[in-house]
C-alpha cells in the first residue's frame, strides 16, 4: 500500500521537495542517508552535514509507519504521519 500524502521538505538552501506518496519519501530519505554518510565520512561535525542521525530516525520512524500501515485508519494514520513531519520533517530546513 502506498496512500497519497501532502509533504513538503525546505533545505537550508531554500531548495524544496515536495512527496505525493511515502514510497518517494523513502527513497528521497534513504538517497540523502546513503550521500551524507559518503560525503561527511572523516569530517568535524558541523550542524548542516551531520544529520545523519535525524535522517535515520526519520527513515526508521517511516518504516514503523509502513508496519502499521495495513492495521490502521486513516485517523491513525494520519496522526503517525504527523507525528513523523513534526519535528523531523518539517525542521529540515535547519539543517
Amino acid at each position: 500500500m502506498n496512500p497519497v500524502i501532502s509533504i513538503q521538505i525546505q533545505d537550508v538552501m531554500g531548495h524544496i521537495e515536495n512527496f505525493n506518496n511515502l514510497k518517494a519519501l523513502e527513497k528521497f530519505l534513504d538517497h540523502e542517508k546513503t550521500f551524507w554518510t559518503t560525503k561527511t565520512s572523516g569530517l568535524r561535525e558541523h550542524s548542516y552535514f551531520m544529520r545523519n542521525n535525524t535522517l535515520n530516525e526519520v527513515y526508521q520512524r517511516l518504516g514503523i509507519l509502513y508496519s502499521n500501515i495495513e492495521k490502521a485508519d486513516e485517523a491513525a494514520f494520519n496522526q503517525h504521519l504527523s507525528a513523523l513531519k513534526s519535528p523531523y520533517l518539517s525542521n529540515f530546513q535547519a539543517y
